[in-house]
């Protein structure tokens, strides 16, 4: 391998780990970097389809801040990963066969971002294998890791597209979550981590608000963002039972919950059990939320970690916008809610100063979208009140305009360079975090432009 290559290879890799975080990369880093060094006809060396889709993410990336063309066109890059990842898995070890989920996860996540969310399904699906044992701590981090990346893609872009569960979690099924919290990677490094502790129910667990006392429960950057998505989902189930009336249990009368979300049409048996459990995800998320580090005290930190944690603050908030949204309209306590989480929302992007970022995680495109859809019915209401009515302060709406003209400044500036956020597909469910009377093709930011000409 001539210099010249070299650096080429550093330039490129660089360029893709540098935010490695925002793009779903689970594996060590370290030995990613060290094999990538290995002769191509070398066992060890990382499977093709994984380091063509290294190294077209991180010409992306370079070509995203720095307006230049890389020196071998993205789509070469492209073409070689698509070619290679189809046969990756035939007679793969198990170490490669990780690696194989881990290209399908970068694949899934830059048609996302590159306006083409109808094929980024193509590359998140189910590999039933059967693995061996994992030859020490750090194969089983990644392991671990890896589920719960997918577990992530899945839960919120499912929702957005409206696509099936993949890693599941229902007595319906026979499915449960046992897994124990992803831990990062450098803990893996590290040495063995309790290696006889076995867990289980990891997931309802979390969902039920129990401490399970766990000494990785919640700490590490991929366990909590795995818990507000999953939060997002678990709101987005309880959003899809329709009522009629305000918010009162005993009005909630019949359920149309989302068929393509492992859930299905039945009648709701008892009322109270209903409400109570509403509330009951409506406090977990409000614990959650209480309970993430300030973004403001992240100043001298890795803008991985800044950048991670902010995703985390907003897809928190997006739960409780997805929980209330559907009874926003007739219920003062549910509209407040939906308007404060927006609210929040806006106050992450000014704390991390979000507009400054370099690359993002295409999954802020969802969360801006509802954010902004809040804003729009908070004015729609406002024009419904009666002139002489004294319902709000006197500056709400000059507030309301102020924090919608924000997020839509900060999504103008990622249009360009996350594509999901000026062109994506609203989702063909009735889970209310995009609300439209109908879905297409279209531009988030365009619609959200589109409805304010008609305040």
């Amino acid at each position: 391998m001539t210099a010249r290559q070299l650096i080429h290879i550093y330039a490129r890799t660089d360029a893709f780990f540098e935010h490695s975080s925002q793009l779903g990369w689970f594996l060590s880093v370290t030995r990613f970097r060290h094999a990538l060094l290995l002769p191509e006809d070398n066992v060890s060396r990382p499977i093709s389809a994984l380091v063509n889709t290294v190294y077209l993410i991180g010409a992306t990336n370079m070509h995203q801040i720095t307006g230049k063309y890389p020196p071998i066109d993205e789509n070469v890059y492209l073409q070689r990963a698509l070619g290679a990842i189809g046969h990756a898995l035939e007679d793969a070890p198990s170490q490669k066969v990780v690696q194989v989920i881990q290209a399908r996860v970068l694949l899934a996540l830059y048609h996302y971002s590159m306006d083409t969310p109808q094929h980024a399904s193509n590359f998140v699906d189910i590999i039933a294998l059967m693995l061996p044992p994992p030859q020490d701590q750090v194969e089983e981090g990644e392991r671990i890791n890896a589920l719960w990346t997918v577990f992530t893609i899945c839960r919120c872009w499912g929702i957005a597209f409206g696509a099936p569960i993949l890693i599941s979690d229902n007595d319906a099924f026979g499915t449960q979550i046992d897994t124990p919290w992803p831990l990062d990677m450098e803990t893996y490094e590290r040495g063995p981590v309790l290696p006889n502790f076995r867990t289980s129910r990891t997931l309802r667990n979390f969902l039920a608000g129990m401490n399970t006392s766990w000494p990785w429960e919640n700490h590490s950057l991929l366990a909590q963002i795995s818990n507000a998505s999953a939060l997002f989902d678990h709101a987005t189930h309880l959003s899809s039972y329709r009522r009629l009336g305000t918010m009162s249990h005993a009005l909630f009368d019949y359920i149309h919950v989302l068929t393509s979300h492992e859930y299905y049409h039945a009648d709701i048996p008892d009322m109270d059990a209903f409400y109570t459990n509403f509330m009951a995800v409506d406090s977990r998320i409000d614990q959650f939320r209480s309970q993430l580090y300030a973004l403001p005290n992240l100043v001298d930190a890795d803008s991985g970690v800044v950048r991670t944690m902010h995703v985390i603050h907003c897809l928190a908030n997006t739960a409780s916008i997805q929980l209330h949204s559907a009874f926003a309209q007739h219920n003062v306590a549910s509209r407040n809610k939906c308007f404060m989480a927006a609210q929040a929302i806006v106050q992450a992007n000014f704390s991390v100063r979000a507009h400054e970022f370099l690359i993002i995680d295409p999954v802020l495109g969802i969360v801006w979208g509802a954010a902004c859809q809040v804003f729009i019915r908070e004015l729609v209401f406002m024009r419904s009140i009666p002139a002489n009515a004294t319902l709000l302060p006197p500056d709400h709406e000059t507030e309301v305009w102020l924090a919608l003209n924000q997020l839509q400044t900060t999504m103008a500036i990622f249009a360009p360079v996350c594509a999901f956020i000026g062109a994506c597909l609203l989702p063909p469910t009735r889970s209310q975090i995009l609300t439209s009377s109908s879905y297409s093709a279209g531009s988030q930011l365009d619609k959200v432009q589109q409805e304010l000409m008609g305040l």
